[in-house]
């Protein structure tokens, strides 16, 4: 897979320049989010939920810190991550399809 991740620091952002939509993304959801993205580990059911764009699943696996920071996260979603990898159960399940592909092959 050659899509390059938009890089935040390469842009100059940092999560925490999100955090005016709102309050800030847990740093769990941030690790889980940067696991998803670069290595292709399926997230848990609030993360999956919010990355198959499903705003009442996300709402009812969120606890309240990620409830919290649903719209800070919607942002960041939008504006920082691969339209290939977010916004439809297909684009997940291809962008995790490709990842175990990729370890399957040893790259």
């Amino acid at each position: 897979m050659q899509i390059a991740v938009k890089a935040l620091r390469a842009e100059g952002y940092t999560p925490a320049d999100f955090n005016d939509n709102g309050p800030p993304i847990p740093q769990g959801t941030l690790e889980s989010l940067h696991a998803y993205v670069h290595e292709g580990i399926p997230p848990g059911g609030f993360l999956e939920a919010a990355l198959v764009d499903s705003l009442v699943g996300a709402y009812q696996a969120a606890d309240d810190a990620n409830l919290a920071a649903l719209t800070t996260l919607a942002h960041y979603l939008f504006s920082v991550l691969p339209d290939e990898c977010w916004g439809s159960p297909t684009k997940v399940q291809a962008w995790l399809e490709e990842h175990r592909n990729e370890r399957q092959e040893g790259r």
